[in-house]
């Protein structure tokens, strides 16, 4: 779901990555491609970016 509205934004992912505040494009693509547990901190960042993503759907899927 953060890819899609990654690419709904027009973002490059290590632009979006930096907007999350990774230090590298490896941490932010294993949030896309589902490989890591983010932190509470992070899905913070990541409504703030991307606001139109609801969590609690994207917590479900999982």
């Amino acid at each position: 779901m953060v890819r899609q509205c990654r690419l709904k934004a027009g973002l490059s992912q290590k632009r979006a990555a930096k907007m999350l505040g990774y230090d590298n494009i490896y941490n932010y693509q294993r949030l896309e491609t589902r490989r890591c547990n983010p932190t509470l901190m992070i899905l913070a960042k990541i409504k703030q970016v991307f606001p139109e993503l609801s969590i609690d759907s994207a917590v479900a899927i999982n």
